[in-house]
Order: C-alpha cells, then sequence, then structure tokens
C-alpha cells in the first residue's frame, strides 16, 4: 500500500488512531510524508469563504472536525517547527487534549514543548496544564496556570463551541486548587473581570461564573469567608487595571458582608481609600455612609485618609467625602473643630461645587473662627474660585498685591539653542563603536545621522581587521534586522540596515584578508534566508544591494535618498561631515556651523548633494543667524551664498533660479515665508503646496444620511433618516472635501489629488516631496514618527494635516494613534517657530483627545507656548468653539483639562486662557451643548481673576441665546451683571 493510500485511510479513522499510524511508518516513510502531508494540509485546512449557491451558508472547511484533528497533530509529530507555521495551523492546534496527551507522551517534541509552555492557548485548560505538569512532560510558569484557572468556566470538552457555563466542575480535582491557586487568582492580574458574562442557574437564579462560584464554595464550607472577604478588598487596591480593581470590590460587594463583618474589616475598607480607580473608593465610601452611626467605627481613621480623598480630582470622591463629614457631625458635635478644619483642604479642590459644598460647611459649623481655621483658609486662597471667595469673605484676609500681579506685563521667552543641547561629536574608534551600539535601537533621533557622518570619518580606520571586530555586533544586527524585517524595529532600522549591508559588501571585496568575520556574518544570513524562503511562501529575498531595495513606506525615500548622497562622499573617500547632522539634540543645526560645512565643501571643491542640502536647510534653527550671516557674506559665494543668506536674513526676498530652484523653496518653506510662495511656481508634479503652508480649510457639520436600522417590532433592518456628526479638512486648490471620519472620496475627487501630488522621488530632493498625507495604518510607525518630524521641524503643517488625517480621524482611536499623538506633542516641545494653521487645528483636537496623557502633554505645551508666542490663543480658542458648535468631541475633555492645568499659572495665562474662552465661546452654536455650565463657571472665573468685563456684544448675544437653558440661567445672569 503506497504512503498517499495508508494517509488516506487514516483521514477516515478517528484522531485517536494518529498516534498508532505513525508508529507504524518506517523511517524513511516519515520523512516522505512530510511533502505529501503539507499537500493535504493545504487542500482541506483553508478555509473556504464562498458562499453555497443558494444559502446564506460557507463552503467552510474540506476538512471535518475528526480529519482536522488528525492533520494536526500528524502535523504536530512529523513536520518541522517552520513547516507547521507557515500551514496556518498553529493557531488551531490539536483541540482534543486526549488525543494530544497521547501524542505528547509518544513523541515530545522540544518545539511543541515550547509553544505550549510559553503561547496562552485557551483549548489548553487549567486542568491539562496541571496535569501535564505533574507528569513532567511540560513545565508551566506558575502565573500561566492561574490564568488559566481564571478561564476554567466549562468542563474541559476540547472544542470551545461546546463549553458549558457549571460552576466547581474544575475545583476538585487536586487539592492545591483550592488550598492555594484559586487565593492566588487574586495576587495576580488575570481577565477574570470577563468572566460575569459567563452566567449559570442556579434555584431559578442566573449567578455570574465566578462571584456565584465564590458564594457556593463558601456556602459549602469550602473556603474562608472572612478571608476572602480581606481578599477581595486588597485586590481591589492592588494597581490592577481599573476593570479587574472594579471586579474585586464588586465581588466584595455582591458577598454582602454584614455589618459585624464590616466593622472588622475597617482597617482593610481604610486602606482601600488610597485606590487610584475612583469607582472602587466611591464604592468603599458607600460602605461607610451607613457604617459611621456604629459604636466601634473607627472615625479618626477615617478622618487621617480624608485629606487625600477631599482632594480628589474625582468630584463624587470629595462630594462623598463632605457628605460623610455632615453625618460625623450629627453624630457628634464635638467633632465640628475638627471637620472644619479638615474640610479647609478641599478649598483647593479644583471643582467648583466642591469649594462650595466645603465652604458652607465651615461657615454654618464653625463659631469662634479661630485662628488656626483662618491661617487654614487663606493658606488655599489662591485656589479659591469666585464662588468660594463670596462664601468665605469673612475669613480671608485683604490681599494688597492681587490687583499689581493682575497687570503684571506679559512675559515673552525666546527659545535659543543651548549649550546643553549640544550633540558631542564622535572623536574616536571607542565613541565610534559605542554609537554603533545604540543607533539601531532609536534611543535618540539624531543618532543615524551621526552615524552616518562618523562612517565617513572613520571609513579608514575600518579597513584594520581588530577595528572591523569591534564593530561586528552592529554588522550582526544589520544582518538581523534586513533579514528578519522592520516589525520588531522601525523602518528607518531597516534603511540603516541595508546601508551597512553595503558597505559590509563593499569592505569584503576591497579587503578580504580583513574581513572574514564579515563572511561569516554574511553567510550565516544567507542560511538564515534560505530557511525563511523555503518556509514561508510569502518571503522574497532581502539581502541586495543597496540600489535594488525599495522602502516600504514614503518617508524613507527621503532618508533613502540622503543615505545615496552618503555613499557619493564615501566612495570618494571625503573625510567630511554630511551638511545635515544634527549639532543640537533632538535634530538642530547651528546656522554658524551649517554655514562654516558648506564653506568647508567649497575649500574642498566637494559638490553640494542637494537632499544633504535640503536636509540642512530643514533643519536650520534660524532664531539666531547674525554670526551665521556675517561669516556666509565672507567666506561663501555662488549659489549656494545667495541661498545662505536668504535663509539667514529676513530682508532677503525669495530668488529664482531654475538650476537650484527646489532649494530656493526648501529654504522658503523652512523660513515659513509663505506668502512668496506660489502653487504656480512649484508646478504640477509638486505636492500640494497649499498643505506645505498650512493653507487649508476645514468644518464641523451636523448632517442627515440614510442608515439600515434594526427594529424589534418587525426583526428586520429597516431604512431610517439619522443626524450624524462629521468633521471635514481639506485643500482649496484640490477643491476637495475629506471626510475624516469615513474619508469618502469620489473617484474624481482621487484623480485629482493624485495630480496634484504625482512626485518621482530621485527626481524631488525636497523633504516637503516624500511626505505623504495619505491614510495609513499607524500600527508599525510609533517608532518613526519623531523621525518624521525631522523633515520640517521649522514648518511642521503638513505634519499636522498628515497627524490629523491619521491619528485623530476617529473618535475612539486605539493604541497606535495615542502614541503617535503624545509623540508629536512631545516633539512639539523642541520647536520654536510660531505655530501655522494646521498645527493649531492639531492643538484643538488634542485638548479633547480621548487620552487623558495627551491632553495633560498639550496643556503643558499650552503653557510654555504663551510665554514663547508660538500659539495664537485666538486661534486656538476659536478651534476648539468650532469643534464643538456640533460636539464632536466630549467640551468636558477641554474644561477639565483647563481647570486642573492652565488655570492660575500666571496672569499672563490666565489672560490669555480668557482671551482662548471667548472665542471659543463665539465659535460655539447657538444651542448650549453638554458641560457648556462648566466652560461659563471656568470662563466666569476667569473675568474676576483678570479684572475683566463682557464688553463684545457678540458674546453677550450668544449668552442671551443659551440663557433660555435652565441650567445655564444662573451662571449667565452673573456673567452679564459682569
Amino acid at each position: 500500500m503506497t504512503l498517499e493510500n495508508k494517509l488516506n485511510n487514516l483521514l477516515q479513522k478517528k484522531a485517536i488512531d494518529v498516534v498508532p499510524f505513525v508508529k507504524s511508518l518506517s523511517e524513511e516513510e516519515k520523512e516522505n510524508i512530510r511533502p505529501l502531508l503539507l499537500q493535504y494540509n493545504k487542500e482541506y485546512l483553508p478555509f473556504n469563504y464562498d458562499k453555497i449557491p443558494g444559502s446564506k451558508k460557507y463552503i467552510g472547511r474540506k476538512a471535518t472536525d475528526q480529519q482536522k484533528y488528525i492533520l494536526n497533530t500528524l502535523s504536530m509529530l512529523c513536520l518541522t517547527e517552520d513547516e507547521f507555521e507557515q500551514d496556518g495551523n498553529v493557531w488551531d492546534m490539536i483541540t482534543d487534549l486526549e488525543v494530544f496527551e497521547q501524542a505528547f507522551v509518544y513523541k515530545p517534541v522540544p518545539w511543541v514543548k515550547r509553544f505550549v509552555e510559553q503561547r496562552n492557548w485557551p483549548q489548553f485548560g487549567y486542568l491539562f496544564l496541571l496535569r501535564m505538569d505533574k507528569k513532567k512532560l511540560l513545565k508551566i510558569r506558575y502565573e500561566r496556570l492561574i490564568e488559566r484557572l481564571e478561564s476554567s468556566t466549562s468542563s474541559e470538552i476540547g472544542d470551545r463551541r461546546f463549553k458549558k457555563y457549571t460552576p466547581l466542575i474544575n475545583l476538585h480535582s487536586f487539592p492545591e486548587t483550592l488550598e492555594k491557586h484559586i487565593w492566588d487568582l487574586f495576587q495576580y492580574e488575570t481577565n477574570i473581570h470577563h468572566s460575569d458574562y459567563n452566567k449559570y442557574k442556579k434555584d431559578g437564579k442566573e449567578l455570574p461564573f465566578w462571584k456565584g462560584t465564590f458564594q457556593e464554595l463558601i456556602e459549602e464550607g469550602k473556603l474562608d469567608r472572612m478571608r476572602l472577604l480581606k481578599e477581595a478588598l486588597a485586590a481591589s487596591n492592588r494597581n490592577f487595571n481599573k476593570r479587574l480593581s472594579t471586579w474585586f470590590m464588586d465581588l466584595f460587594v455582591f458577598l454582602a458582608p454584614n455589618t459585624q463583618e464590616l466593622l472588622t474589616l475597617q482597617p482593610e475598607l481604610f486602606a482601600t481609600l488610597h485606590c487610584p480607580h475612583s469607582k472602587v473608593v466611591n464604592s468603599v465610601l458607600k460602605i461607610i455612609k451607613d457604617l459611621y452611626k456604629e459604636k466601634d467605627f473607627q472615625t479618626q481613621d477615617f478622618l487621617d485618609l480624608s485629606d487625600i480623598l477631599l482632594n480628589s480630582e474625582t468630584k463624587s470622591v470629595a462630594n462623598s467625602s463632605l457628605m460623610i463629614f455632615d453625618k460625623l457631625l450629627r453624630k457628634d458635635k464635638s467633632l465640628a473643630r475638627t471637620l472644619t478644619l479638615k474640610s479647609a483642604i478641599a478649598l483647593a479642590n479644583p471643582h467648583k461645587a466642591i469649594q462650595e459644598r466645603a465652604a458652607k460647611f465651615i461657615v454654618k459649623n464653625d463659631k469662634d473662627k479661630s485662628e488656626e481655621l483662618l491661617a487654614e483658609i487663606n493658606t488655599y486662597a489662591a485656589d479659591l474660585l469666585v464662588d468660594g471667595k463670596k462664601i468665605l469673605k469673612d475669613y480671608l484676609q485683604e490681599d494688597s498685591t492681587a490687583e499689581a500681579i493682575a497687570q503684571e506685563k506679559d512675559v515673552v521667552v525666546d527659545l535659543n539653542l543651548e549649550e546643553t543641547q549640544k550633540i558631542r561629536p564622535i572623536e574616536t574608534m571607542d565613541d565610534f563603536v559605542f554609537l554603533g551600539s545604540q543607533v539601531f535601537e532609536n534611543n535618540e533621533i539624531y543618532h543615524v545621522d551621526l552615524f552616518l557622518s562618523a562612517l565617513l570619518r572613520f571609513k579608514k580606520q575600518l579597513t584594520t581587521s581588530n577595528n572591523i571586530n569591534k564593530i561586528e555586533l552592529v554588522f550582526q544586527k544589520a544582518y538581523d534586522i534586513v533579514v528578519r524585517g522592520q516589525w520588531q524595529n522601525s523602518f528607518l532600522s531597516e534603511l540603516l540596515g541595508h546601508c551597512l549591508l553595503e558597505i559590509s559588501q563593499q569592505l569584503m571585496q576591497q579587503y578580504p584578508n580583513e574581513t572574514a568575520t564579515l563572511e561569516k556574518l554574511q553567510q550565516v544570513a544567507l542560511k538564515k534566508q534560505a530557511e525563511f524562503m523555503s518556509s514561508h511562501t510569502n518571503y522574497q529575498p532581502r539581502i541586495k544591494p543597496f540600489s535594488e531595495y525599495q522602502p516600504q513606506y514614503w518617508f524613507c525615500s527621503a532618508y533613502k535618498h540622503l543615505i545615496q548622497n552618503f555613499f557619493s562622499l564615501y566612495q570618494n573617500e571625503q573625510d567630511i561631515n554630511l551638511l545635515s547632522t544634527p549639532t543640537h539634540s533632538p535634530f538642530w543645526i547651528d546656522p554658524l556651523t551649517l554655514a562654516e560645512r558648506v564653506a568647508n565643501y567649497q575649500s574642498k571643491k566637494v559638490d553640494f548633494l542637494e537632499m544633504d542640502f535640503a536636509f540642512a536647510i530643514a533643519r536650520c534653527h534660524l532664531k539666531d543667524t547674525t554670526a551665521a550671516l556675517a561669516y556666509t557674506k565672507k567666506n561663501i559665494e555662488g549659489e549656494a551664498q545667495k541661498i545662505l543668506l536668504y535663509l539667514f536674513d529676513e530682508k532677503v526676498k525669495l530668488k529664482k533660479s531654475d538650476k537650484t530652484k527646489k532649494l530656493w523653496i526648501q529654504a522658503a518653506l523652512t523660513k515659513n515665508n509663505t506668502p512668496e510662495i506660489s502653487f504656480e511656481e512649484m508646478g504640477k508634479t509638486f505636492p500640494n503646496i497649499n498643505i506645505c503652508k498650512g493653507d487649508i480649510e476645514w468644518l464641523t457639520e451636523h448632517y442627515q444620511t440614510q442608515e439600515r436600522v434594526y427594529s424589534g417590532a418587525i426583526q428586520k433592518r429597516v431604512l431610517k433618516t439619522v443626524w450624524k456628526t462629521s468633521f471635514f479638512i481639506w485643500c482649496p486648490v484640490s477643491q476637495t472635501k475629506t471626510d475624516i471620519v469615513n474619508d469618502i472620496k469620489t473617484y474624481k475627487e482621487r484623480e485629482m489629488e493624485m495630480a496634484l501630488g504625482i512626485f518621482d522621488h530621485l527626481n524631488w530632493p525636497l523633504t516637503y516631496a516624500y511626505f505623504r498625507t495619505d491614510r495609513i495604518s499607524l500600527f508599525s510607525f510609533n517608532k518613526d514618527v519623531k523621525h518624521m518630524f525631522t523633515l520640517l521641524p521649522n514648518n511642521p503643517e503638513m505634519y499636522f494635516y498628515w497627524v490629523i488625517k491619521n491619528a485623530i480621524w476617529h473618535r475612539m482611536p486605539e493604541v497606535a494613534e495615542d502614541r503617535t499623538v503624545t509623540q508629536s506633542i512631545e516633539v512639539l516641545f523642541d520647536t520654536y517657530q510660531p505655530l501655522g494653521n494646521i498645527a493649531h487645528v492639531f492643538l484643538a483636537l488634542a485638548f479633547m483627545y480621548k487620552d487623558k496623557t495627551v491632553r495633560s502633554l498639550v496643556a503643558e505645551f499650552w503653557i510654555r507656548a504663551v510665554q514663547t508666542q508660538q500659539i495664537d490663543v485666538t486661534q486656538l480658542g476659536h478651534n476648539i468653539g468650532k469643534i464643538e458648535r456640533v460636539e464632536w468631541l466630549p467640551l468636558k475633555r477641554f474644561t477639565d483639562v483647563a481647570m486642573q492645568q492652565l488655570l492660575n499659572i500666571s496672569p499672563q495665562h490666565n489672560r490669555a486662557l480668557e482671551t482662548m474662552l471667548t472665542h471659543c465661546i463665539l465659535a460655539m452654536g447657538d444651542k448650549p451643548i453638554k458641560n457648556t455650565k462648566k466652560l461659563l463657571e471656568l470662563y466666569t472665573e476667569l473675568l474676576h481673576l483678570n479684572k475683566s468685563q463682557i464688553t463684545d456684544s457678540a458674546i453677550v448675544g450668544k449668552l442671551e441665546k443659551w440663557q433660555s437653558s435652565p441650567s445655564l440661567k444662573k451662571p449667565i445672569k452673573g456673567l452679564l451683571a459682569n
């Protein structure tokens, strides 16, 4: 019988017959079955997504469930690891655990052992892993065992489709489960909070799986109830994620501890008040609201913790604490002095309602205005809002300096290059080796550029075998990145890897006797590449000449062009710096140093390379160019002098030169002297110049659309007219309007944008020409975001257009978008030029971004930018109001960060914030939106602090329209009276 016939017969049997089948094969048959098995896997296992004619069902796999188990088990025993993964079976591995155990006992394949030990496959449940661990067939990480116990919500029928949620079924097989493992569910971060989705029935009730299970175990005497309550409280405060911490507190509440148990657990309850998650703290405070009346309630212990509660950013936490103060005072009048002193701490809370409540509590319950209380209240006087000050006017001391401070002149801070920013030059071979060890790690933005310049200077020293051995690890890392791809690194790292492979090849050709190490590295890499090609059908050879390498993403094409410039100098053995190498962190070039480099090129008669020159112009720090201007006039000649004089001197006008037209345009965009540049001058082969200049239009609007909505009454989807909100941004020249949310464009609009955006990388040595603004996936871009910014740091409008379209296009962004926005704000701290139109749109969106870290960062930048005059607060306020006109993002995000981080920084910042809010209100719609009241409270506070009055009739008109809302009548009345 042929091997194929044997395999066909096996497919008619059961998976349990696989091991006897493999045992019956000869060694030759075991080897010959591999290609046959790969062929069968390809035929039987792929899922066919075509529909069955006349049916709503899909064709599915050719294999039955048993055939799938047979092929998977056979693949595990006969194929290599790479073959198995290539087949796509690794995520659909053995689900019949009895068969797996039999197969693994027969042949414990090392890679299968490693996969099961390291990967959290759901089909390998707690009982199975524990049993295999006890038999010493697998070595399971203890944390992994606890994770699998958490998901043990069913009897271990292999296929997850047949799960039945029945409690206790997995908990009695081994004694250590209830003695130790179940308690460690409270020690390790798991997904036990998802278990509430799994229900089981008991006495006609549906109970959440783990909560119900714990309750049953207590009732059966298997678990100690008091210990479980303590563990639940401890776990809720164990620095787990928010949902998990809340789940443990919910478990505590679910178990319904009685009063005596709660009194016993007071130390644990009070410790939980330190939890960073407000839902947990609020749950404990709710318990304390009922517990305080008990005789054994530990009042002093609670009061000792009240400071942190009253200062909480969460309004409900501080409010509940003050409510408990009221209750404690009613219970024991002797606490009046202590409680009024304590409540003064709440005067520093940024929430208006909390300050008012605390102030009223003090006025109501203080009898003697003690010096101690007066001193305490006046400590927080600077934090008090208007209404709080009115309530406590008899307690506050007059501040004679307040008016003088309010009249202080604005401070203007110039941002210049600091000595601390200066990048230490690479002077010795040891410096070069150390830089090489870091260059692929992206620790600093300038490392790649610094490394390229260092390669020019140390080329001759690399010809000795001793020095090549010193940087062996650099070349090894380059080969590894190129062969495996950039997914674990950055796209720029992969590009640099290809550059080093080209250098390695040249060194091996020129110095064969000194480069045995490089030869060995290349052979290892070629072998690894061959293995990948044999086991991965889509893998293409990656070790190739640098000229044949095409960067996967657009911005790397600019760097590839720069590296080609580098190779021109490297092959001619020029001991010279690239013009574009930064002199100051993170990407700046000192203008005098740039002028000196250009003069050095001219003295050595080295031709300027356009991409290198373009990068240098883009990165030149133009804040103080006096010395550079004088040096240029004296030491540089020709076209280079004209370009640098225009770059360094605001009075020099843009010249027209066909020979160096692109560099003139690069200089104009770097100076951000946008009126000098017109689209017509650029020609239609250049990307949209209006986006480079920041000349865009945008709007937010409500619009009607037809959607199919499910109707429960008729049990089918019906067409319904719904209102939606959208954010549009477009460039006037292209006459296209791009919906950031849905990116809806007609074919004609796409064709028009392509006509405006097509360019040839080789013929456009200009940093802006390599910056694409089309929508892309950000998953792999995070490590390159700041490198992208170095293409246009002086005028980053196109960059922020790209960030808006790619990272803030959706109101619920994911982790990749969060990182991109965060890094975009971080890199803003390294800029010094006034920001343009698109950047102000970005900042407005960032103020209302869903991630709190982003909002906090943009607030920090705003504080600095007010004094450096990089932002126009009028324009920024208008943008925020325009976004909130249709409530495209929650206004609360802005008001919270403004109240907590922007208010009372200085009189200058208060005035800037007032201006911003004025124009925000003017740009908002005629109907107030959610949280408008909080915005008006903040505005009222600023008018009081700045001793301002509303004089703009447009503002008065807008407030009068909003006054029809009952919740806004009181704050608007106060504003209009002012």
